[in-house]
This record gives C-alpha cells, structure tokens and sequence, in this order.
C-alpha cells in the first residue's frame, strides 16, 4: 500500500496518515488471502518434506526385491598374479582351482628392413592397369554429362576382373567427382576395390585402375537406357594402358573380417603411411606405430583384440609399394586365445585339454563371476556368502523409515518446548501415511505362513517398533536367521511373485506381475480315467469357489479374479474325483515396501492430492488478490483526490477570507475619516 506525502499546507493535517489509516482497513481482507497463500505455501513445503522421506524409502527397498540380488558373495584370490576375481548377483559360495596355460594376446607384426628414416618416402611402387578417359572437363565438380530422360546402366571391366554395374538416372546432371563416386561405390560391392579417380590438374578426366597387376583392357558396355556421349560403346573414347604408375600405390590388410586399403603416393613417408592408417575413419582396429631399433625405423601395426581369430594379414596381391608384402614382415606377437582349467577341467587327456578365451576377462565360465586372468600358474578363487549386504540392506529400512516418522511428527505434531505447531497438525490424512508401511513391518505378509514358514514377519529378522513408533534392527536375531534360515531370509525379503505349494499333486508354474499375493484353494475335478475336467479357485478362508480355466493338466486364474494369471498344474492321485490342494503367492518384504511406497507416491496418493488441493487453493486465493488489489489502488485514488480537494476548498475559503478582511477594513476606515 503506497501513500503520497500530502501534508495540509492551510489545515496543518498530514492527510497521508489519514489515507494510511483508512487504506489499513481496506486492506485487511486482502492481508487475509496473503496470509493464507503463506500458509498454503509453507504446508506444500511439509508435504514436500515427508514425501521426499517416502521417495528415499522407495529407492532404499529398490534393490531388494529380486532374490538374484540379495545374494550377495565375497570374492578373493590366491595369487593375484595369476587370477583376478570380481563377483556380481547370481555367483555361489564355493573355493575353484584355476590352472592359466597362457594368457590372450593381440597380434603385433614388424616391417623387417626399415627405412633410415621415419620421413624416409614408401609410397610409391608396383605396375597397375590405367585406363583413361579422354572427354575431359575444366572442373571437376563441374557438370561433365547429363543422362538421357530414361537413364543409363553401364558396366565396367578391366581384363577378367569382376564387372562393376552402374546406374546413372534419368535427366540428371552429374559432375566428375560424383561418376567417381557411383563406381566407387559399386567397385566395392563388387570387388572390395577403389576403382575410379579424378586424373589430371585441369582439364580432369576419369581414371579408373585395376585391381590387380596386368589386368588388361577397360570395356564399358551399355547394359540398358540410353548411350551417354562420354561413355560410348567403344574403345574410341577410352585410352587404355597396361603399364606402371610409379605415382601411386595401395597398401591392403584385412582385420577382424574387413579389409581396408590405404592409398599412398610417391611422397608418402613412412611415417606419412602410420598416420593414414590410424587416421582410416573405417580402421576395423589396428594401430600404427614406429620404432627404432639399431638406427632403422620400423613399421608396427597391433590388433586391438586379444584372440587367434584377430591376425593382421596383409593382401599382397592389392598391395603395390614396394617391401611391404607378407614376408617383409616378423609375427613380434601372436594373436592367441587364452587357455585355462577351472578345477582341473577339462582332463589333460582329452582331445581338448583346455577351454580357451579370446579375452582374458572371462565371464561366461562361473555364473555370476568374472575371473581376469593376469598370468600363467594356477590360484584358488574363493567365494563366500557376504551377510553383510542383508544387514546393511535393513538397517537402511530402519534409517529411512524413522526419518520418515521424525518428519511427519515434525510437521504434524506439536512442540511443547517451544510452543509452535507443524503447519500440517491436524491433518490425519499425511499422519496415516506410514500406517500401510507399518503394517508391512508389523504382519505376516502375503503369502506366507506363520506356521509353515520359518520366517513370514519382519520380527523374525530382527525388526521391531517400539513404542515411540520408531523402527529398529536386533543384528543378533538377523544372524540367527541367517545362520539357521538363509534361503528363508532371502525369500523373505525378496520374494516376487513366488509360488510355493507343499501337495505332491499341485505344482506353480507361473503369475502374472499383477497377480494378487496371497494364498488360494484350487479345487480340481477329475473323470474316471483321471482327466482333468473342470477347476475352480478361492483366497482360503472364503466360502466360494471362482470358475478357472482348464487347459490339459493346467488351470489358470479368470481375468477379473484376484488370481488372474496365477497357474498351477495339477496331477491325479489315482484315486479322487476332486482334489484340494493349496498354493501360496508369497511377495517379500523389499516388494511389499516398494508397492506401498509407489502408491503413496503415486498421481492418486495423498501427497498429488494434496499438491493439487494446495495449488488450486493458491492460484484461486491470487487471482481474487489481483483483482482486489486493482480496486484498492482505485480507492486509494479515490481518498486522495478527495483530501486533495478538501485542500484546495480551504485555500480557496482562505482567499475569500482574506477579502472579506480586506473589504471590512476599508469600510471601517471610511467611517472615522467621516
């Protein structure tokens, strides 16, 4: 609320404190609604604070909902010079020799002779068949022809090397780099062979170069469309020659099943030969490197991969520089597998006496277990089961769920020491929040039996609530259960979805994720000749059978039915003509925890509700202020104007005072002149 200074010049009144009052109480509606939004706002921001509490629960139980994950093993070694180990979910507690014959190595091949120096030029060499079209043109990105409306297909040979089709479409222009291009392309679908260059330094013209030595004339034959001038069906407009291009050369290896060719010129280096195949944008993964030794530079080229199916092997039929075929290279490493024996198998008198590895990080061995093989020798690996995660896993539960309770006491109760409330005291609905948690903690979960499974309650791990509500861990009853019970415990914590039945004739074959836990009656009819003929299921202690579906010997819960998807297969006993077995649908406590949690958190929770309830209520409450305010500023204006005129009436009356004095004065001054 803003107030001009309008102190009354003839009055002496100061008029803005008059505004200020009168505008005070004009305004205490709206301080009203401002005082409202605060409250809104600062119960949004307690609402936030314990659904952040839930949230950390959920992420805590997260991990705790797959059995797989919670069995957790410590892993060492023996001789780590040898054998590595790193462990993951799924490995199983036991101690394995491991015998390592040879480790796997990449290969690495040595250019024997050298140069003397890394500048030293290698790059030219070797004699290739040139043809050369004479129809030149000035540019090469210049149009060179333009295809008839119907289009052109060609092909190319050189000698009896494979023919290269291609395709020039119709009423197209086309340049020189890009006929280049087009056989480019079609020369490696064809022959795995850059055909076709761009000759010249202006005027350009197409060359085209054979794969091989000596191949022998170039023919290029119309195959279909309509002739191109350029291309004629002839040898009038193709120069052919069969001799040596010293100003070029190749130099081709193929790796892990691709084969690359680098092409050099005659002032290529050796050093200039290491960088272009390392630079190769479709380098299948070898590297080029350079040492010295005795005064002479040698080209090394390394296999990226360890293992006997990735050897470097130089094409030297493709490759034209000189000193650079096969046997100019020394093998300085062998590309070879990693051999290995885990507990003494396989037998070293079998035809294959050891299993082997093309990397000697081997996981596909032990489940679960990853063994990095560092040298030869041999080494025990040992895994144990580590309970420690189990504990650690609970005593977060502990953790998150008294945060969850301090929070929601903080702002929803009332502090005597300090007499200040919660902004939510009172509110029943985010106090409620943890019931459904607690009851997971307090009860027999879905599923399970208290008389037929050892653990079936949080308590029997060693999780209790006192009576201040708060939550905490017994570690002496968790090992306990752990020593006597450990699959149990798993189970407990971390079952989904598990079937369990104890009849010979009943067996779980599967549910379905939205399943309903619990446990159910399958009743099961069965003719003369013991054929399954018609099933039903109910949640036990019902009184009322539900129809299921009877397939062979299997029978699946009805759509609709909490037991949809649930099936079992039964079998006869030889004897009945209806049978009643039992099957339990058991969810842990980590799954449990996590599904309460994921609802709570969920768009129909209590904690959306309220956010939703809070931002209507805020939005409304500042759309009614935005209004109210533009007429108070109105009714400020109005005040002002109004004392404003009250002024300038007593200034006026001030004025006529003054002549009325003036006029009085005069007529008395006459009066004693007479």
């Amino acid at each position: 609320m803003a107030t001009l200074s309008m102190g009354g010049v003839l009055s002496g009144i100061d008029y803005s404190v008059l505004v200020q009052g009168l505008m005070a109480a004009e305004y205490r509606p709206y301080n009203r609604m401002s005082a409202d939004v605060a409250d809104y706002q600062a119960k949004s921001v307690s609402v936030l604070a314990i659904r952040n509490t839930i949230n950390n629960l959920k992420s805590q139980v997260s991990e705790m909902r797959s059995t797989a994950d919670l069995r957790a093993v410590k892993s060492s070694t023996s001789d780590s010079d040898v054998v590595g180990i790193s462990s993951t979910s799924g490995a199983l507690p036991g101690s394995h020799s491991v015998t390592v014959d040879q480790l796997a190595t990449s290969q690495r091949i040595v250019h024997d002779a050298g140069t003397t120096y890394q500048d030293t030029k290698v790059g030219t060499g070797g004699s290739i068949s040139t043809s050369l079209n004479l129809n030149t043109v000035a540019d090469a990105e210049a149009t060179w022809f333009t295809a008839a409306a119907d289009g052109a297909t060609y092909k190319f040979q050189i000698g009896g090397e494979d023919e290269i089709e291609v395709t020039f479409e119709g009423s197209k222009a086309y340049t020189l780099n890009e006929v280049v291009s087009l056989i480019n392309v079609a020369s490696q679908e064809a022959a795995e062979y850059d055909a076709a260059s761009v000759s010249g330094s202006g005027p350009y013209a197409l060359a085209l170069a054979a794969k091989t030595r000596g191949a022998g004339e170039l023919t290029a034959t119309l195959d279909s469309g309509t002739a191109i001038a350029e291309f004629a069906d002839g040898a009038a407009d193709w120069n052919n020659t069969d001799g040596t291009d010293v100003a070029t050369g190749a130099f081709v290896y193929t790796y892990d099943g691709q084969t690359r060719t680098v092409y050099t010129s005659a002032d290529t280096t050796l050093a200039g030969l290491a960088e272009q195949i390392n630079n190769d944008g479709s380098n299948p993964g070898v590297s080029a490197n350079i040492i010295k030794h005795d005064g002479t530079y040698h080209l090394v080229l390394a296999g990226d991969k360890t293992g006997a199916d990735y050897t470097v092997t130089i094409d030297d039929v493709n490759t034209t520089i000189n000193g650079f075929d096969t046997a100019d290279f020394t093998t300085a490493q062998n590309a070879q597998d990693a051999k290995f024996r885990i507990d003494g198998y396989p037998d070293p008198s079998d035809p294959t006496p050891w299993m082997s590895s093309s990397s000697n990080s081997v996981s596909d061995v032990l489940p679960g277990v990853t063994l990095n093989l560092t040298g030869t020798g041999e080494a025990t690996v040992t895994l144990s089961r580590d309970d420690s995660s189990i504990s650690s896993s609970l005593q977060g539960i502990v953790d998150s769920y008294n945060s969850i309770v301090d929070t929601i006491d903080l702002h929803t109760g009332y502090d005597a020491e300090t007499e200040t409330s919660g902004k939510l005291q009172g509110d029943s609905t985010m106090r409620g929040v943890i019931n459904a948690i607690r009851n997971s903690l307090t009860s027999v979960l879905p599923g399970f039996s208290g008389s037929a499974d050892d653990v079936a309650m949080a308590s029997h791990l060693g999780l209790e609530l006192d009576k201040e509500g708060q939550l905490s861990l017994d570690t002496d009853t968790l090992n306990e259960a752990l020593q006597d019970n450990y699959d149990e415990v798993i189970q407990f914590i971390g079952a989904d979805q598990r079937g369990v039945t104890d009849s010979n004739y009943l067996q779980f074959n599967s549910a379905l994720e939205s399943t309903g836990q619990g446990t159910y009656e399958v009743k099961a009819d069965f003719d003369g000749a013991g054929t399954l003929t018609a099933a039903w299921i109910r949640n036990s202690g019902d009184t009322t059978w539900r129809a299921a579906t009877v397939t062979d010997n299997k029978i699946t819960g009805i759509t609709g039915n909490a037991e949809a998807g649930l099936e079992v297969a039964v079998t006869w006993d030889g004897a009945s003509a209806s049978q009643t077995h039992e099957v339990r649908l058991q969810q842990g406590l980590g799954g449990a925890i996590y599904d309460v949690a994921d609802e709570l958190l969920g768009s129909a929770g209590p904690f959306e509700i309220r956010d939703d309830t809070y931002s209507d209520a805020i939005e409304e409450l500042k759309t009614k202020m935005d209004i109210m305010e533009g007429r108070l500023v109105d009714k400020q204006e109005r005040y002002e104007a109004k004392f404003a005129r009250l002024e300038a009436a007593l200034a006026l009356m001030e004025a006529q005072s003054g002549q009325f004095s003036a006029l009085f004065s005069s007529i008395n001054s006459s009066k004693s002149s007479d």
